[in-house]
């Protein structure tokens, strides 16, 4: 049985009656619909395997939100923080309470409490001390394929252990060092052109900051240049119901008589 509070309000001399139901630990069959699961404003059908992995998802407390007991204000680059939360609408702001708007830090007797996600953004360096790796690295391969022992072809290029919030300028300027570049001719004048389309490789750089999985402390994002291509891997596994290939299928339907 379904634990359903009510709550009245009155708003504009109109009484609103509003009802909080809990969320189900799985998913909850409707009569002759099948599972539906909400999405914005459309109600869709999925199987009853990939709504509960859904739901599990959303149970587990990500890395990024939680709090760190030993950190104060003190830890954080608040000037760091202010350049880059300013062009947002709450950017004119105390810091603060920008930090506390986004859920970056959070309220207490005992003073402000910030969770992993300040650290990551804002601290102070070095920024090992909350985070072991949460960098970036660069290599290039002589071929087409790693090789490993006396046939070792990986030379390290650059290392950055910044704060995300730097991090991913930093990242955009080295790697634009060690793209190469060519000549073409356009008209009638040679034009430089770069290996790899300037925005495509950036926003695969700021995707691997934004959903690798922090929680994975042994591996930084890492950019591999290779002679035929450029590769930009991601700490951690994609989030249930989502694989590599895509959400998980629905089961085909059986076919009617």
């Amino acid at each position: 049985m379904l634990d359903v509070r009510n709550l009245h309000a009155s708003i504009d001399g109109n009484e609103i009656l509003a009802f909080d139901v809990p969320i189900a630990t799985e998913a909850v069959m409707v009569d002759g619909n099948g599972f539906p699961y909400r999405v914005g404003d459309q109600v869709i059908r999925e199987p009853q395997e990939v709504i509960n992995q859904r739901k599990e998802a959303y149970r587990r407390v990500g890395y990024e939100q939680r709090i760190r007991p030993d950190a104060t204000l003190d830890d954080l680059d608040l000037e760091l923080a202010r350049a880059f939360l300013e062009r947002t609408p709450v950017g004119a702001r105390p810091i603060e309470e920008i930090l506390e708007r986004y859920g970056l830090i959070q309220a207490s007797a005992a003073g402000w409490r910030l969770t992993n996600a300040a650290l990551l953004l804002f601290a102070r360096m070095p920024l090992s001390r909350w985070h072991s790796r949460a960098g970036i690295r660069l290599f290039r391969v002589a071929g087409t394929r790693r090789q490993h022992g006396s046939r070792r072809n990986v030379t390290q290029l650059r290392r950055s252990e910044l704060p995300v919030a730097s991090a991913i300028t930093e990242s955009h300027q080295i790697t634009r060092e060690h793209i190469r570049r060519s000549e073409k001719l356009h008209d009638l004048f040679f034009k430089e052109v770069p290996e790899y389309p300037e925005f495509a490789w950036q926003e695969a750089i700021v995707n691997a900051f934004a959903h690798r999985d922090y929680e994975v402390q042994g591996r930084e994002v890492e950019v591999w240049f290779y002679e035929d291509r450029m590769e930009v891997s991601s700490p951690g596994d994609v989030v249930p119901p989502v694989t590599p290939r895509g959400p998980t299928a629905a089961p085909p339907r059986p076919c009617e008589p």
